[in-house]
């Protein structure tokens, strides 16, 4: 399989981008700030002249690519598998810079259904419990690694508990968790009141996605400025300010989304309800806590949902895009880890 982007599909995408109406001034009465705003302004300029998505359509295709049970994998490298995962807003391309340095791995990237070049299919349920199942599909039998970041955290979570046998070892940067689980201790109480100020101020998006994720999904799949507008503000807002992030990959990820017509699908998570989590997690896992993501998580908050902590940790340097913002960082965490906890 190679990534092959009509080039009509790319002339409509400028002749969109020429046409994006800017707005004269800003109404910053819902608190946000007028520099995120203005560099929103700086990608659009990017996106329209300067930017070039066939440079970054053939590194894609440098690596091999397949669709397994309708999910797009990307595979790179030899040695023990290590299977990667993003979420949202993110895709393949989140874990392009960090690929070079995981090269003792035969690395899969696999996008669940609904998500960048993979199948859309609408039909199925869109929770993570469903996406596990999947997953376990396309990965097949045999022995690997797990690292997820977002909604692939909780989804290769419950792949684990699904394939306990086959997942040697869990890393993730979200977790499964149950914010109104009883008999808190002092801590928890603390790093619950932490999220929940957190969701407070950064994720009225989610409550739009999950509520009205198909009108949503109209309003920016008619408009390339509105997807990276959405897009954006999350990479910006959940970034580390001391790793700036590359322009392009942003451009990259919202060209990605709106090629593939995937916002409104990507949403559907949002919108569907997992059942709850049968057991405890049972394979050695670590985690990690982005710096401008929601706090760092107490152990014992951890070790409801997870029976074998091995680590639990936050970063000092990097946020919610980890492997984009610090690769060097992202890929020595991980290998450290493995080394240490997985029987590959």
């Amino acid at each position: 399989m190679r990534i092959d982007v009509p080039q009509a599909t790319l002339d409509d995408l400028a002749r969109r981008l020429e046409a994006a109406r800017w707005p004269e001034a800003y109404a910053l009465d819902g608190g946000e700030r007028a520099g995120r705003l203005d560099r929103i302004g700086e990608l659009l300029d990017r996106w329209r002249g300067g930017y070039d998505w066939r440079e970054h359509e053939a590194r894609i295709n440098e690596y091999e690519q397949e669709l397994v049970n309708g999910m797009h994998v990307l595979r790179a490298g030899r040695g023990p598998r290590l299977v990667l995962m993003n979420g949202w807003p993110s895709t393949t391309a989140e874990y392009l810079p960090a690929l070079p340095l995981l090269g003792d791995f035969e690395v899969w990237i696999v996008s669940r259904h609904g998500y960048g070049f993979s199948e859309h299919r609408l039909d199925e349920p869109g929770d993570d419990e469903h996406a596990a199942l999947q997953v376990g599909h396309a990965l097949g039998d045999g022995r690997y690694a797990a690292h997820g970041d977002d909604f692939g955290g909780s989804v290769l979570s419950r792949l684990a508990l699904q394939r306990p046998e086959q997942v040697a070892a869990l890393h993730v940067c979200e977790w499964l968790e149950e914010l109104d689980a009883p008999d808190l201790t002092a801590d928890e109480r603390e790093y619950v009141d932490g999220v929940n100020l957190w969701r407070e101020e950064e994720r009225g998006y989610g409550h739009v996605q999950a509520n009205r994720p198909m009108t949503l999904g109209l309003a920016l799949g008619d408009s390339p400025l509105g997807v990276l507008a959405w897009i954006a503000d999350k990479w910006l807002s959940w970034s580390d300010p001391e790793c700036p992030l590359d322009g392009d990959l942003i451009l990259t990820t919202a060209t990605i989304y709106w090629i593939t017509r995937t916002l409104a699908p990507s949403m559907r998570a949002y919108a569907a309800d997992a059942p709850p989590p049968h057991g405890k997690v049972p394979v050695p896992t670590g985690i990690t806590a982005g710096k401008e993501d929601r706090p760092p998580p107490p152990r014992e908050w951890i070790e409801r949902a997870y029976a074998d902590v091995r680590d639990v940790r936050a970063l000092e340097r990097g946020g919610h895009f980890w492997a984009a913002e610090t690769p060097e960082q992202f890929a020595q965490r991980i290998k450290t880890f493995l080394a240490e906890h997985a029987q590959l």
